[in-house]
Formats: structure tokens, sequence, C-alpha cells
């Protein structure tokens, strides 16, 4: 046996050993002529009695701040350990316990396997009973005097006490252990756990400042571009590549697809059509030192000609990360003309960066030609109403896994694009897309926002409730709340008795039918999801942090979502993977 189950079955094996010491040591004081190994036994269970009860009471401490008094007992009295690996009780020990976690099941494991020798060694059945107690408790004491007289007698095979001792020495000093273990992880993983909130949240700060930027930067270069044709970005959502612990801001790339399509009239030939990016940020107040090269010239539809500068193309055998300021430092002045002069033989290339205040864009371009398992993507939106209707390339709602991937992806990128031209205050599914992983496989596997750089876009027009505390985190309960109803919440109004027609649902209606649609997600009425999950939805739709800031741009409270949104779906997508 391994895993969380063995703590329940070490929790309800010890009040039966315990019994069995005393029954061991009543019928040996019954005996009347066995007083050495009487008073071994009652020393025995003297020391497991101690140790046993300040175990129970630390794994009490750790449950009962979240469970009923209910479930407590059943999990600290019954030797059942499934009843250990629900869900919501793995959840709240690798939340007490933290880094500790793995660590306190192995040790409990080890202690299981101790408890379990012990028995044999004391010729106890299965469940822990003296082969003279009955089921119903009953004592057979011919039984008894027999067994104890021969079980202590000195031959091979008999009960030796100093065995015992050993084992029973090495039993409290594992319980012991345990016991300090959990105290100083109860003490200790709230301060651990506060600090890495403040770091990783610091970070992402700076990932949301840099993302405002390189849209910034990426605007101005492909906004009225000189080959006048749309060009488009696909930003990949990604979960971070490093731990917690290891988290760096400047060691994320933003991962991008950018394409031209020619539907301008002045658009009369694309210079390329797709090309693979990544951007690394570096964050400098220095001004580098920048050589330029000049390119061809280029006829403009006025039939003009002009001499655009750009940067010769210094090539890799692989883009890696950059750990420390490239050597060839170029900047980018036409990342257009620059992206059509990649060598095709040769697509892992370090362009140069943009510049934008502080920060430079380091780009590599990963890809020159879409790979042939490319699919078409569809908006979450035009997926969950075709999958209604039947016509998706997929049937059924979503697993749980593509559930848990869909909403932590959306999580990280309110944490990462809040603020950013990148996501509208009232975006929502219509602006995430995904991607099959194949033509042929109906899983996704590739979740993206989408942006063309055709037009200067307006700021959105609020919704103007003074209930919606934020809105670009109201807009992502919404989104959770439609990805698990699979469809959007203008469905789900058209379906309730308010009678908004189709195109007319007022902001205050789309608000109370997901405030009902919300309160009825629990595990124990649905079971469509978990309670978790159903709660960071209300959390989102109600903005309920305890926090009056409401604002992602306060450490403090981006610190929040953190904890109360982006750490609980982690957690789900884990347990679904």
């Amino acid at each position: 046996m391994s895993g969380l189950e063995v703590v329940g079955v070490v929790l309800g094996s010890i009040p039966l050993l315990i019994s069995a010491l005393e029954h061991y040591s009543n019928g040996l004081t019954a005996l009347g002529n066995m007083k050495q190994y009487e008073h071994a036994f009652k020393d025995l269970l003297a020391q497991f009695i101690g140790a046993a009860s300040l175990y129970h009471d630390t794994c009490e401490s750790i449950l009962i701040s979240d469970l009923t008094v209910e479930r407590v007992n059943k999990l600290l009295k019954t030797r059942d350990g499934s009843l250990w690996r629900q869900r919501d009780v793995e959840d709240l020990l690798r939340r007490k316990l933290g880094t500790n976690f793995q660590t306190y099941v192995s040790i409990s494991n080890i202690l299981g396997d101790k408890i379990q020798k012990f028995g044999k060694r004391l010729k106890l059945e299965d469940d822990f009973r003296p082969r003279w107690v009955g089921i119903d408790g009953s004592i057979d004491f011919k039984v008894q005097r027999k067994l104890l007289k021969s079980g202590f007698a000195r031959i091979t095979g008999g009960i030796k006490i100093p065995s015992l001792q050993r084992d029973v020495e090495s039993i409290v000093r594992d319980l012991y252990f345990l016991e300090k273990f959990q105290t100083k992880a109860l003490l200790i993983e709230p301060q651990r756990i506060e600090k890495r909130h403040q770091s990783v949240t610091n970070s992402w700060g700076k990932l949301s400042e840099r993302a405002k930027w390189l849209f910034e930067s990426l605007n101005s270069q492909f906004y009225q571009c000189r080959c006048h044709c749309v060009h488009q970005a696909d930003l990949e959502l990604k979960v971070p590549t490093r731990s917690t612990e290891e988290f760096e801001w400047n060691k994320e790339r933003l991962v991008f697809e950018f394409s031209i399509s020619g539907t301008t009239p002045v658009c009369s030939s694309m210079p390329w059509s797709w090309r693979g990016v990544e951007i690394e940020a570096e964050e400098s107040d220095l001004q580098p030192f920048v050589g330029v090269i000049q390119a061809p010239s280029w006829s403009s539809h006025a039939g003009m000609s002009f001499i655009p500068s750009f940067p010769p193309v210094p090539t890799y055998s692989a883009a890696t990360p950059i750990a420390t300021t490239p050597q060839f430092q170029t900047r980018v002045d036409d990342l257009c003309k620059a992206l059509s002069l990649i060598q095709l033989s040769k697509p892992n290339s370090y362009l140069g960066f943009l510049e934008s205040k502080k920060w430079k864009h380091h780009i590599f371009c990963s890809d020159t030609t879409k790979p042939t398992s490319h699919t078409d993507g569809y908006s979450l939106e035009d997926l969950l109403y075709s999958i209604r209707i039947g016509t998706a390339w997929r049937s059924g709602v979503f697993t749980p896994r593509e559930r848990a991937l869909v909403a932590l992806n959306m999580a990280y990128a309110v944490l990462q694009f809040h603020s950013t031209a990148w996501l509208q205050e009232d975006w929502g599914i219509k602006d995430v897309f995904v991607r099959q992983e194949n033509s042929r496989a109906s899983q996704i596997s590739t979740i993206y926002l989408s942006r063309k750089f055709d037009r200067l876009k307006s700021a959105p027009a609020r919704r103007n409730m003074p209930w919606i505390r934020n809105e670009i985190i109201y807009s992502l309960g919404l989104a959770l709340l439609e990805i698990i109803y699979c469809q959007p919440i203008s469905a789900m109004v058209q379906q309730t008795n308010y009678g908004s027609s189709p195109g007319q649902i007022d902001p205050s209606t789309e608000f109370v039918v997901a405030g009902d649609l919300a309160r009825d997600l629990s595990l124990e009425r649905r079971g469509m999801v978990s309670a978790s999950f159903a709660a960071v939805t209300r959390i989102c739709l109600w903005c309920d942090f305890q926090d009056p800031t409401n604002d992602l741009s306060d450490p403090g409270f981006r610190q929040r979502f953190y904890a109360m949104v982006v750490e609980p779906l982690a957690e789900e997508y884990m347990r679904a993977s």
C-alpha cells in the first residue's frame, strides 16, 4: 500500500494496537505468574499511548479547520484508507503541508509497514485482534491462557520481549517525528506560501508591464506597415515552464505565430505568410550601440521608393534562452522586412530586439512554415456553440483535463495581460482560441489570443454596473461558467425565464443569470466540477477576494488573485493530468 490512504490505515490501526496491548497486559495479569512480562507490556503500552495521542491531536488540528466534526472523526478512527483519498482531503493536506507533503506520505508508509509487522509479531488477526478476543469483544479465557503461556515460551517462534520493545520504540520514534514534522510544517508553511506568493506576483507584475510595452512595439511595427498588408499575432497562452520556486519572469518567453493576410486593397503581394516567433524580455536602462544595414529599396504603392533600415540577421544553431545579454546587439527597425529575409533552411534565428521605454524584446524565429499538422483555430465561443448544435469537430463536453487546462491558461492570461491591449476589459470566450492536436485528434492542444494590427481599437464600452468590482476578473468568471456548462452565457440566458431576445441581453440580466448558475454549482448537487473549481468561478464572478482594492495593478490584490484563483486551478489541472 502506498499513497495518502496509508495515513488512514495508520490512524485507524493505532487504537486497535493499543487495545491489543491492553488485552495482552490484562491477560498476563490474570495468569499471576508472569509479572516480568506484565510490567514489560504496561511499559510498552504507556510509551505507545503517549506518542499516539500527540500524533492523533496534530492530525486533528490539520483537518478540523476545514472539515466537519463527523468527517474528522471518521478519518481519525476508521481504518479505511479510501477516506483519505477523497479529493478535498488530499487538497487540504497538500495546502497545509506544502512541500513537506510527499515526505509526510513517505514516512507514513514506513510507519504503516512497521505497524503491520508488529501486529504479526504479536500474532494478531488481520483486524488487530488477539486470537482469544471475538469480533464482538468476548474473551475466550481458555484460549487466552493457552496462547499466552505457550506464546512466551523460550522456544523458537515465541514472543520475545526485547524484540517487542525495539519494535515499539521504533514506532514511537516515528510517531513523535511525524508529530513534530506536522507541527513545524503548520507553522512554517503559511510563511513560506506568503513569501512565495509575494515573489511570484511581483514577477507577474513585471510580465504584465513587459506585455504592455511589447504590444506598443509590435503595433508601431505592423500598424500601417509599408507592405500595406494586415498583420496578425496569435499569442499562445502557456502555463509557466518552471516551478513556482524557480520562476523567473525574464526567462518566460512569449510564443507567437505571426501571419499576413492581403485583405487591404493596396496589398498586392505578401512578403511572407507565416512565422513562428518567440520573444524574451530584458529590462535595461542602458542605450546599447545599435548597428544597422541598408536594405534594398521597396516601391510603395504611391510610386515612391524608400530605403528602410533593418538589422543583419545573425543565425544560431538553436533558439536557446538567453542567460545574459546577447553578444550580437542589433535593433530591429523593420520587423516585417526582417521576418521576410529569414533563410528557410535556417529558421532558428536570433533576429535582434525591439526597443520600448526601458525594455528590449529579443526576437527568435522558431519556424518559417506552418507545420502540416497545424489545424485552423476556433474561438471558444464558436466551439461551444457548434458542440451545442452538434456540428463541431469534436463531440461532447470538455474532458476534466481540457476544462482545467483552458481555465488555468485563462487565469494566467488575466494575471499577465490585464491593463494591456492584448486583453480588453470585456474579454471573453470570443477572444480565446483553441486548436486541435492534429486533424485526426479531438484533443485541445493550443490555446491562444489573436490580435490583428489593422486599426486602432477604441476602449471597450464598460458595463458600468456598480456590483461588478473588477470587469476583467468578472469576464473570467463568466468564461469559467461557460466552459463548465459547455455553452455561451447568451444561450443560458435564453434558457431561463428572463425572456431576453437574442442579441438583447442586458448586463444586469447576464449578471443575475450567471449568479444563479454559479450558486447551483456544487459537487453534491451536480457533480459537474470539483468544489474548488466551483468556488473559483464564484470568487471571480463576485470578485470576492476580501480586499477593497480590486485592482490587479496592486501587488497585494494580485497576490490574493494568485492564491485564490491561479493556485486552485493549477491543482485542478495537476489532478486531471
